[in-house]
């Protein structure tokens, strides 16, 4: 059941609605909330979704805020997590910051893994080529 709907500062025309996973549009869509935990930031981490915004443009049908360990609030829009705010008292005191100037896209958490992959493959096909030189 959606909860309390507090305006925005700076953003008047949008309301913060306190709510659950289950409140919002992908109660049902088990592999997309899995993605927000797993695809976008540098390591795993457990959102926890704590709202919605009402009356944002935003290229998704609904802009769901979350939250982790760090206590930072993020919103995902499908095509990227923001870092809104940095806490939520500068959520509910300074407004959010969307599109965030921090974002991540999603697969960003793998970029570092293709590299390093690479750079394994390289030093593993130099080994190969200078045992078999030396044979």
């Amino acid at each position: 059941m959606l909860g309390q709907a507090f305006p925005l500062k700076e953003a008047s025309w949008c309301n913060l609605r306190k709510a659950g996973l289950e409140d919002t549009i992908y109660k049902d869509y088990t592999a997309d909330v899995n993605g927000w935990d797993n695809f976008y930031l540098p390591k795993t981490v457990t959102m926890q979704v704590v709202g919605v915004v009402e009356g944002i443009s935003c290229p998704c049908d609904q802009l769901v805020l979350m939250t982790f360990e760090d206590q930072q609030v993020y919103a995902c829009d499908e095509e990227e997590l923001h870092l809104v705010a940095s806490s939520f008292k500068q959520l509910f005191d300074e407004g959010m910051e969307y599109p965030a100037s921090k974002t991540y896209y999603k697969g960003e958490a793998f970029k570092n893994m293709v590299r390093n992959y690479i750079c394994l493959l390289a030093i593993n096909k130099l080994s190969w080529l200078i045992i078999r030189i030396t044979l």
